[in-house]
């Protein structure tokens, strides 16, 4: 049977069994039904390798987890070389440390691509897209993927593309992660965010042309949530945060709301939630029209901590624009939004 339908979950308990469906990816399909279950809850140390899932989960955040997804990983369990898609909340859940997510596809998820998030997870050349289907709000959940309290994780070479809300998401203790080689690009809302998290490093990634003018489940489009890169209420009180070798472009028309590049952006008071000790350095910013203050920081509690005094730092950086006369860049409080600077009061 090419096909089977599963109607109960498989749980791996602490048997640690390593499974392997052989051939191309998606030879074999595992089906859910569309039935309230998931398709495999590994428990520690398990394997997975190949399968195309689809089918599963539950239609919204269920009152009692864990059935909200395709797939849950335990405790150092691995997941290689699988297409989980069109389950009913999200694709991959990610439940304990040292987990290991390769060379998969997690695709037309209902809220998202893979959600969860302990220490030591790795992710890593994967492709993440068109997530989101049932149109949730992506302020809360909605889009590519979103990691929580994680640290040490590595998140590279993965192709994060095309979903409906935030592609990369990185929401709450997250610190000491290594966020490299990654493309993110035609997501609906910001291509990576880093948010409530201490420090780590983002490098060497492609970040271009995400952001668009689209309500999605009552959230409006702002130039905020539409930035390519937004580090956002992240204080690194320990190792300094670091962003640094990346390339950052929009190409696509700018507006007030779209276009921008980088944003550093509090928009609460409190010290554990704002930007503080960051370094942005060596990336390339390419600004191709002629719409003002699409690099540099923003902020709606300025009285605080404002991100512009809070030992964040821009220096190296390469600035390729359209023009010499635009100020493309803000800083300083403008009642929050950041004043418009030309390249010589960025400078200073």
């Amino acid at each position: 049977m090419n096909t089977p339908v599963w109607n109960s979950t498989v749980t791996g308990g602490t048997k640690a069994p390593k499974i392997w469906f052989p051939g191309p990816v998606g030879q074999k399909i595992i089906d859910g039904g569309l039935a309230d279950i998931i398709a495999i809850n590994t428990g520690p140390n398990a394997e997975i390798h190949g399968g195309e899932w689809r089918n599963f989960g539950t239609p919204g955040l269920a009152s009692v987890p864990p059935i909200v997804h395709g797939i849950q990983l335990g405790d150092a369990a691995v997941l290689e070389d699988a297409w989980v898609h069109n389950c009913k909340v999200s694709g991959i859940w990610v439940n304990g440390v040292n987990v290991r997510v390769s060379l998969s596809r997690s695709s037309t998820n209902g809220r998202g691509g893979l959600e969860g998030g302990e220490d030591g997870a790795i992710l890593e050349y994967c492709d993440i897209d068109g997530n989101n289907t049932a149109g949730n709000h992506p302020g809360g959940e909605g889009g590519a993927f979103k990691f929580l309290f994680c640290q040490g994780g590595h998140f590279h070479h993965n192709y994060v593309h095309g979903n409906l809300g935030f592609g990369a998401w990185w929401d709450t203790g997250n610190s000491d992660c290594l966020i490299e080689e990654n493309v993110c690009e035609d997501n609906q809302r910001s291509g990576l965010f880093y948010e409530a998290s201490a420090g780590s490093v983002i490098r060497n990634n492609y970040i271009a042309n995400n952001g668009a003018d689209l309500v999605i489940g009552g959230n409006f489009p702002s130039p905020e949530n539409c930035v390519q890169l937004r580090i956002s209420d992240a204080n690194c009180t320990g190792a300094r945060g670091q962003v640094q070798f990346n390339l950052i472009d929009y190409t696509l028309s700018q507006t007030g709301t779209l276009g921008g590049l980088i944003v550093l952006w509090d928009h609460t008071g409190s010290v554990s939630r704002s930007v503080q000790n960051w370094d942005i350095h060596d990336n390339q910013f390419w600004l191709r029209g002629t719409t003002d203050r699409r690099v540099g920081g923003s902020d709606t509690a300025p009285a605080a901590f404002p991100v512009w005094s809070s030992g964040n730092s821009f220096f190296d950086n390469e600035y390729r624009v359209a023009s010499m006369s635009t100020s493309y860049w803000k800083w300083d409080t403008g009642t929050g939004a950041g004043v418009a600077k030309t390249y010589a009061e960025w400078q200073a």
